[in-house]
């Protein structure tokens, strides 16, 4: 199976959809079944964040949403897959779209 690292905001976490009463925000629609749909199949989760290296915070609201990792860090991990909401998909330098062209 493969090792996926999936960034914690704007992917997993809605920071803007604060929940009444708490002070992180809710998933981000289709999250959590996302997350669950890949540990099922056996993959390993690695959820990465800039908000430390296993940051209780993070790992409790993980917990609280019941979605599954092995792991939180804000190292970039060895993975097979990244999924992350900043990224771009690089299919080389010619054929990349960027802002310093």
């Amino acid at each position: 199976m493969a090792i996926i690292a999936v960034d914690y905001d704007d992917v997993l976490h809605n920071p803007d959809a604060q929940k009444p009463g708490m002070r992180m925000g809710l998933p981000v629609e289709g999250a959590i079944e996302a997350m669950q749909g890949m540990k099922i199949k056996g993959h390993e989760l690695i959820v990465f964040t800039v908000r430390g290296d296993r940051p209780k915070h993070v790992i409790d609201w993980l917990r609280y949403y019941n979605i599954p990792f092995d792991d939180v860090t804000r190292i970039k991990p060895d993975a097979s897959l990244f999924i992350d909401d900043k990224a771009l998909t690089f299919r080389g330098w010619e054929k990349l779209e960027s802002p310093w062209r």
